[in-house]
């Protein structure tokens, strides 16, 4: 990907493009930093913020029409927030060689078939644990905030993959704490401690399941409720250090656990969960 912008980027050309991945991994800062590097004539929109079909054709159409002696490029953010309908618009003007659109989006499949084969397509791939884990400490040298190790690793567990998550929450736990440590970011961003679900992970891999009834009792008192704890118990296994034929049975039943329930999740979807996991 990288490559092929920087080759466009050098040449002043480009085509329809569609960004996709999950939230906070470059796709929009990608787009940006693209067309501000080919032409000073380009637009924002973010569709979930614009989702009427008129006003969308119509601020498409304003842009077309402006007089320009470079490039115009479209940027359109959260494309898949569009109903069909509205994104069948969109692709009448991807027809003209006069704008380029660049288009992000979390899902590909709620992309209408032929916007998608108007446009080259790049996947964006969650960004990794451990480059999460430098941008943060390059920050903390560069701002001269205080930090530790485990800090630092407490912001990357918050994020789940997303930088974005991870800089908000590095700001929140200065601004609150001044410091960055394993307890004020776990406080401050309201997660149970990093050392508690890994208890509740080595419980479950001991089978013993009156104690983690105990634990899930103390997660309950401390505020979370079941899909917290469950997302939470999700994340851990990911990085905890366990056999990896264990470790995928676990994220799999974890997994259909977390499309099947709703917010309304019970003690009792929550506990069935455990004893799947326990056998």
């Amino acid at each position: 990907i990288i490559n092929y912008l920087k080759v466009s980027s050098k040449k002043g050309e480009i085509s329809n493009m569609i960004f996709f991945g999950e939230s906070g991994n470059g796709k929009t800062v990608t787009a940006e930093c693209l067309m501000k590097e080919i032409t000073n004539d380009y637009f924002i929109l973010n569709a979930y913020d614009d989702r009427n079909q008129n006003s969308f054709k119509k601020v498409i159409s304003s842009f077309a029409k402006k007089k320009t002696n470079g490039k115009k490029i479209f940027l359109i953010d959260e494309i898949d927030s569009l109903i069909d309908s509205t994104q069948a618009v969109l692709s009448q003007f991807m027809e003209s060689d006069d704008i380029k659109f660049i288009l992000t989006c979390n899902r590909l499949d709620n992309i209408i078939e032929t916007v998608q084969n108007k446009s080259i397509i790049y996947r964006f791939d969650n960004i990794k644990e451990e480059e999460i884990y430098s941008y943060l400490q390059l920050l903390c040298i560069k701002e001269d905030i205080l930090y530790d190790k485990d800090g630092l690793e407490a912001l990357v567990f918050s994020a789940n993959g997303d930088l974005r998550i991870a800089i908000n929450n590095l700001n929140i736990t200065y601004y609150g704490y001044k410091q960055i440590t394993n307890t004020n970011v776990f406080k401050i961003c309201n997660i149970p401690e990093l050392s508690l679900l890994q208890i509740l992970v080595d419980t479950l891999l001991k089978k013993d399941l009156e104690k983690v009834m105990i634990l899930t009792n103390r997660f309950s008192k401390m505020g979370y409720n079941q899909i917290d704890i469950i997302t939470y118990l999700f994340a851990i296994v990911n990085i905890y250090d366990m056999d990896e034929k264990i470790r995928i049975d676990f994220l799999s039943k974890i997994n259909k656990s977390l499309y099947r329930l709703s917010s309304l999740c019970t003690d009792l979807q929550l506990y069935y969960l455990f004893i799947t996991l326990i056998e």
